[in-house]
């Protein structure tokens, strides 16, 4: 497999990213290449739940280090109990491929004054020997997070979310949505919309690529939005399509309107955060 290339903005600026896959020992014994995928992105959110939840986590700011000691016990029980059953040997290798797929962000605008961020999505994998994990699964292993994650502590950018609806979601697309809701929706309110374009989730998500038609794609996100819609994230969304010659469907326009939890859960993050960039001033 070859490295993996694609664009995306983030407050309004344009970045490239680059995902160079990992070289693992698969669970048939033979090396291949994998990229980080769903269950990958299901480890990494509940490993940071972990450091959360049972004060396992670790703040190193003189070395610019976080990340979490834990069991694979844990981690397996915690993606259990969240309806993401996967074995050992599943977990493992998901930590290999984090620990050794290289992701690269660089700035297309130099003039930002940013620079480039190359790192695996866990920098430091600390694990006990293969045999030992068949006699004692609840071993400590640790990690260590991504610079951006160790960065978004440190800055007091985070932002509270409900981890458990999250991890709810069937698809990753939803869980995607969701995600991106939490951080650009926080002015959520029944009188101001939030709107977002099929064209704007296909460029920053990647998750739409392999779909060969943009139809097929665009009724991939109706089904996810309407996931969330289920759960009590949306009170409601419209579509608006965008067309040209032949009534050729361009883009589409969604505008969404929040439920009364998520306008009450959006309202708590932004105190919680207010309170914690506080904090971190001092008296």
């Amino acid at each position: 497999l070859g490295k993996n290339t694609a664009t995306f903005q983030h407050r309004q600026r344009t970045y490239s990213r680059t995902i160079q896959p990992a070289q693992v020992k698969d669970l048939d014994g033979e090396e291949r290449f994998y990229y980080p995928s769903a269950t990958e992105e299901l480890v990494e959110d509940a490993l940071r739940k972990l450091a959360a939840d049972q004060q396992a986590g670790f703040f190193d700011k003189p070395n610019y280090r976080s990340g979490v000691v834990f069991s694979l016990y844990a981690l397996r029980e915690e993606l259990k109990n969240r309806g993401h059953s996967r074995s050992y040997q599943e977990i493992v290798l998901s930590l290999d491929i984090l620990s050794g797929s290289i992701i690269e962000i660089v700035p297309l605008e130099p003039e930002s004054g940013e620079g480039l961020l190359r790192s695996p999505y866990l920098p430091s994998l600390v694990a006990v020997s293969r045999t030992r994990l068949k006699d004692d699964p609840k071993a400590k292993w640790a990690v260590q997070f991504h610079p951006l994650v160790t960065g978004s502590i440190d800055e007091v950018t985070y932002r509270q979310y409900n981890y458990h609806l999250m991890m709810s979601h069937s698809t990753q697309l939803a869980r995607w949505l969701h995600k991106l809701l939490v951080l650009k929706y926080t002015f959520a309110d029944f009188t101001k919309p939030f709107e977002t374009r099929f064209s704007t989730i296909k460029r920053d998500s990647g998750l739409l690529e392999s779909y060969a038609r943009d139809r097929d794609g665009i009724q991939a996100l109706e089904i996810a939005f309407r996931d969330l819609k289920e759960r009590d994230i949306l009170l409601s969304f419209e579509r608006r399509d965008i067309t040209g010659p032949r009534k050729k469907i361009l883009d589409v326009v969604f505008q969404i309107l929040p439920s009364l939890s998520f306008i009450a859960e959006a309202k708590a993050a932004n105190k919680r955060l207010s309170d914690a960039k506080q904090k971190a001033l001092g008296p």
